[in-house]
């Protein structure tokens, strides 16, 4: 209809809103959409060009711009979480495993409960209990 200049009253709303739209639902495939989405405003905003139209085509490219820089503030946290961790799984390595002995009371506890008899701490404590994989790009 654009590009047979055929006069329709929402050839502006109708563009802008399917932009504001694929940015709300914010799924790999709505932005996909966003290109052709933006191409068809812009090419409106060229044939019917007009201020609200230039208005509508500067506040898409100022939506998806935004969107964009949130996308960029969101994979920093993420980096600076996956950072921590590793700091934090780092520093859980350094430090010494507790012998037996600082868990006698412990084995004082299962000697109180009947049933834990025969569970042998020896073997639970001396256990490697952190069986975690190197992070993408270490060695073992």
């Amino acid at each position: 209809m654009v590009m047979d200049c055929t006069p329709w009253h929402q050839v502006a709303n109708v563009p802008f809103h399917i932009i504001c739209v694929l940015l709300v639902i914010d799924t790999r495939p709505s932005l996909s959409m966003l290109p052709e989405a933006m191409t068809t405003l812009g090419l409106v905003a060229s044939t019917y060009d007009t201020e609200t139209m230039r208005e509508a085509y500067s506040a898409a490219c100022l939506l998806v711009l935004l969107h964009q820089q949130r996308r960029k503030d969101d994979i920093a946290i993420l980096g600076e979480a996956l950072s921590t961790q590793k700091t934090a799984q780092l520093e859980i390595l350094s430090q010494p495993t507790p012998s037996a002995e600082e868990f006698n009371w412990l084995g004082a506890l299962v000697a109180d409960l009947p049933g834990l008899q025969r569970v042998d701490l020896d073997q639970f404590l001396n256990a490697d209990m952190i069986d975690v994989p190197p992070f993408m790009g270490e060695s073992t």
